[in-house]
């Protein structure tokens, strides 16, 4: 096999790696405290979906980013909401919010026309000196949520 697709696989993981640990890390942090999280999965789809929803209309990562942390911020307003107030149980407000936000994300993504849509990400920072290692330089090279992540790991 090819030494620079095995590279290249490598210096692409931490990319799809980030979401998966920052969802952890909030699921390990909301245990903590006593909640059963449940509707991570739908609050990741409600942020995914404000966040490229906002890459297409406004074209700027940061912007996007805030948008879409905020977006699901609302949502898990929402599991508060039941939980707290009206004393409906966790897994059962979990898993309903999971299922609301499935429907609500394929219906304002089909609706808006966000499906199969390509737009462009946070651009690559490179850890200097290391990214400029020949051959494994690449391995260097990532989008700045990759960097800001590992601090708190």
């Amino acid at each position: 096999m090819n030494g620079g697709v095995i590279l290249n696989w490598l210096a692409s993981t931490p990319d799809f790696a980030v979401p998966y640990a920052l969802a952890a890390l909030g699921l390990i942090l909301s245990e903590r405290a006593g909640v059963l999280s449940l509707g991570a999965e739908g609050l990741m789809l409600v942020g995914a979906l404000a966040g490229i929803g906002a890459q297409i209309a406004i074209g700027q990562p940061a912007v996007s980013l805030a948008l879409a942390m905020l977006a699901a911020a609302t949502v898990s307003v929402l599991f508060a909401v039941m939980v707290i107030w009206l004393r409906v149980n966790q897994v059962i407000a979990g898993l309903a919010l999971v299922f609301f936000c499935q429907g609500l994300t394929a219906l304002v993504g089909s609706l808006a026309g966000w499906t199969n849509h390509a737009t462009e990400g946070i651009g690559a920072m490179g850890l200097w000196p290391l990214s400029q290692l020949p051959g494994v330089g690449r391995l260097f090279e990532q989008n700045a949520m990759v960097w800001l992540t590992l601090p708190l790991f």
